[in-house]
């Protein structure tokens, strides 16, 4: 952000600039060539006209995607970019990725890159940021993902992987709208590739300097910088295809966490904690159940008050975010004979050490725009849950004790009780301030995302824990207790029910509509009739349509594999002699058989 004066364009029109780096988002907006703040230059080493500025779309795509060859170059402060040409026309996607805009990045700070890098850092500002926030508005401070541009010129590796993940991005959105095959396509994700092992590289060098101490101490910036830089290698395996990969770099990620924190956002262990990070320790126990009960805080205190969001702070939050969808699908599905590896212990170990306290304070700041939507309280249950199922494997425990079976129905509850419209309000009240006043329809959308992953998180509390309805019945026969006194729980179906009705009122013109991926994968593994499960296909597809993300791919594939199991245990079970003797009537559940069942993908 320039915050001296605005752009060229702006001024000589004289309107008011957002003086957004790298390009003014009002020139962008309207499809100029924006002239940046500094001294205007001229490319001397090329004959671009107005007249080539302004050639025809297709033209323009194909000439700029068809050099022979892509070499790494060396340029101004030794940093390495990716060639395709000499000129100065730089082609930019709109919301259709077969439009092209004819953008240059004319800002001073960028004039080192070749036209390719440019070209990608212009699309990350104005087209893959939109992915990671609800409300992108550049004018009104809305998305300080871009703020990474001008931190990047300081960071090469943070440069080279926005580029890999922009490259991966535009590749994935070219090949979506046309149905051919584009070399353009193809040379993107080339690009996307080719700059993720320049930030590997590049990346292996710091921490082999820190190691050996041959760098001086490091400031807050410079953790800041690395933090990002492992969270988007995590998002360039979302974008590419949600599987292989990204589970080293979010552990990496959780360990930056722990261990150093951010500015504003305390440490999310305790000083001397971090040696149970350590892959080589097992996870602390024995778990107190204490640690489950939600502290008595109101919504309002958790949020850290008077202080301006910055990419920081989104980019904590969405690790944490990965962390619990991480953990919460492990939970679901990875049985005790799978957690000894490397990566889940580590994941074990930061799970049941994490203070939940201070992993919502982190949630809380970006809870209103964060792009994922989910309440802050309603993730800090999901936490929690990861917690008590993850110690319960790790420990060896065949059947959840009576102490832990009340933790569950106690967490349970809690989903139930929790207040959507309350806290639709109160999210509008913060994003009013941002935004202006915001709508009725925008309060009621609001309030449908949060009776969704209400439902959903009593959903997920259901399928971590199918014994919860057996346990009461037992109990129940134990105490002679009448039925009418024992605590009553939702159905799996009643709850994906719920999920399918507050999904089917967010259209997909809202911006709430591009993620509500965690909801609907459990939808759809509780799904069971062809139309159910053909309904969460099509808004799997909707959503890709939108944001290009190859996980969206990889969750639609999962919950093929899972509806295989389903299906393949009813008519194992439906073959059966009735002899058989059954344990319990809930033992024919399935849920059961998706224990060890392997997921390599993040639902997020």
């Amino acid at each position: 952000m320039n915050e001296q004066k605005p752009c060229h364009n702006c001024r000589r029109r004289r309107l008011r600039c957002d003086r957004s780096v790298p390009v003014c988002y009002k020139c962008t907006k309207t499809g100029q060539r924006c002239l940046g703040y500094g001294k205007l230059y001229r490319w001397v080493d090329s004959e671009t006209s107005a007249s080539q500025t302004g050639q025809s779309q297709s033209a323009a795509l194909t000439s700029r995607r068809t050099a022979p060859d892509r070499p790494f170059q060396i340029r101004a402060h030794g940093r390495k970019s990716y060639d395709h040409d000499n000129n100065g026309v730089l082609v930019e996607l709109g919301d259709d990725p077969r439009q092209a805009l004819k953008i240059s990045l004319a800002d001073p700070l960028l004039q080192d890159l070749t036209t390719s890098s440019r070209h990608y850092l212009s699309y990350f500002a104005s087209r893959f940021c939109q992915d990671l926030v609800v409300h992108d508005s550049a004018e009104r401070g809305t998305n300080p993902f871009r703020e990474l541009i001008p931190m990047s010129q300081t960071y090469s590796y943070l440069q080279h992987i926005i580029i890999a993940v922009s490259a991966v991005h535009y590749y994935n959105a070219v090949r979506n709208s046309t149905s051919e095959h584009s070399h353009a396509a193809q040379s993107a994700l080339v690009d996307g590739l080719h700059a993720r092992q320049v930030a590997i590289r590049e990346l292996i060098a710091v921490i082999q300097e820190r190691r050996a101490g041959n760098r001086e101490a490091e400031s807050q910036a410079d953790q800041d910088a690395l933090l990002a830089t492992v969270l988007f290698f995590v998002n360039f395996t979302l974008i590419d295809s949600g599987r292989d990969g990204w589970k080293i770099h979010l552990t990496a990620a959780g360990r930056l966490l722990s261990v150093h924190g951010s500015p504003t956002v305390p440490l999310l262990l305790s000083p001397g904690d971090e040696t149970q990070l350590q892959l080589d320790h097992p996870p602390p126990s024995p778990l107190d159940l204490a640690s489950l009960s939600f502290p008595s805080t109101p919504q309002e205190s958790l949020e850290v008050a008077c202080q301006p969001l910055s990419a920081c702070d989104y980019v904590t939050s969405d690790t944490v975010a990965y962390f619990i969808w991480n953990c919460a699908l492990e939970s679901l599905v990875s049985s005790s004979s799978l957690l000894p590896s490397s990566h889940s212990q580590h994941y074990a170990a930061q799970l049941l050490t994490w203070d939940v306290l201070k992993v919502m304070r982190v949630l809380s700041r970006t809870e209103a725009n964060s792009y994922h939507s989910c309440p802050t309280h309603l993730m800090g249950i999901v936490l929690r849950i990861a917690r008590l199922t993850q110690y319960l494997k790790t420990s060896g425990s065949r059947a959840p004790a009576a102490a832990q079976m009340d933790a569950y129905l106690n967490l349970l509850k809690e989903a139930e009780e929790f207040d959507v419209e309350a806290w639709a309000a109160c999210v509008l009240t913060r994003m009013s301030g941002l935004l202006g006043v915001m709508s009725e329809h925008e309060f009621r959308l609001r309030c449908h995302i949060a009776a969704t992953y209400r439902a959903a998180v009593c959903l997920y509390i259901l399928l971590v824990a199918p014994g919860l309805p057996a346990e009461i019945r037992r109990r129940a026969r134990l105490s002679g207790a009448d039925a009418a006194s024992l605590p009553s729980l939702p159905t799996t179906d009643d709850l994906a029910s719920t999920i399918f009705q507050q999904l089917s009122f967010i259209p997909n013109t809202s911006p709430l509509f591009k993620y509500t991926l965690w909801p609907l994968f459990l939808t759809g593994v509780d799904a069971v009739s062809d139309a159910h499960r053909l309904w969460v296909v099509e808004r799997l597809c909707a959503m890709r349509d939108i944001c290009p993300w190859g996980m969206l791919t990889s969750a639609m594939e999962t919950l093929g594999e899972i509806w295989k199991l389903r299906d393949d245990t009813v008519k194992r079970e439906a073959g059966e002699a009735p002899e058989v003797e059954q344990l319990d009537e809930d033992s024919s559940d399935w849920l059961a058989r998706l224990q060890g069942l392997t997921i390599d993908c993040l639902i997020v």
